[in-house]
């Protein structure tokens, strides 16, 4: 039982590497599991200079274990293999994430990037070229409960087979519940990516696989289910909005 490495609670904004990562990178670590929890990273463009090696990412990781990735906004980063995370190595999870508009530079690559098995679940996957990508047909995964939105080639990637609708990717043994839309933002221009109250992200799933709290520090569930994505909904939080505005 090694202790985890965790990663927790930062920003990492506007940085820019030649090769492997400019983000957050989780190697070897002498196979420790890595957790990386309620982080922003932004802004982050990973290059990768050497031919053939298309090993790059902003969140990488590679052979640490069984890895945690849940409760981070990855907005707006740009990688090779995958435009905010790529993953190699058996037995992680990456759950309750939201992420946005990152942009992948291989042409086989998705916004999450499997070389590896991994499990994927209420996480938000909106732009890039596709939603997520398993590299080989004998990786163990569950992809359960994500949301799809504005993927500009396929929502899923299997191999070099792409799967352009939601019912080929639920119709797959190992994917249920996924679903896709708008997710509704409360300012999606100014990367404020907490829910707003229409948003069809709340209560949209089983606690079962969630976080105990959200990207805030909130506990969940704050309805009657969980949401997809890192933050999770707050209706006390809109009432006093609301009263605030109404007494001023």
């Amino acid at each position: 039982n090694k202790p985890n490495v965790i990663f927790e609670d930062n920003q990492v904004i506007n940085n820019m590497a030649r090769y492997r990562n400019a983000g957050v990178s989780c190697e070897h670590v002498s196979r420790m599991p890595c957790v990386i929890r309620r982080n922003l990273i932004q802004n982050n463009t990973t290059m990768n200079l050497t031919s053939g090696a298309t090993r790059s990412a902003p969140i990488y990781i590679k052979d640490a274990g069984s890895s945690l990735v849940e409760n981070n906004w990855v907005i707006d980063n740009t990688g090779d293999r995958g435009g905010a995370l790529h993953l190699i190595g058996p037995g992680s999870q990456i759950i309750n994430n939201t992420f946005l508009d990152n942009a992948t530079t291989f042409v086989g690559g998705a916004t999450p990037s499997q070389d590896g098995d991994a499990d994927v679940f209420n996480t938000l996957t909106d732009g890039d070229l596709r939603g997520v990508r398993r590299d080989a047909a004998g990786q163990q995964i569950q992809w359960r409960d994500n949301k799809f939105f504005n993927q500009t080639t396929a929502l899923v990637r299997l191999e070099t087979t792409e799967l352009t609708t939601l019912g080929e990717v639920n119709s797959q043994s190992f994917a249920t519940g996924n679903l896709e839309g708008d997710p509704g933002f409360v300012d999606r221009a100014g990367n404020d990516l907490h829910l707003d109250l229409m948003s069809n992200l709340i209560d949209a799933v089983a606690c079962s696989n969630a976080p105990v709290d959200d990207y805030d520090g909130q506990l969940r569930p704050l309805g009657t289910r969980c949401d997809i994505g890192a933050d999770e909904f707050d209706p006390v939080e809109l009432d006093r909005v609301f009263r605030n505005g109404f007494e001023e």
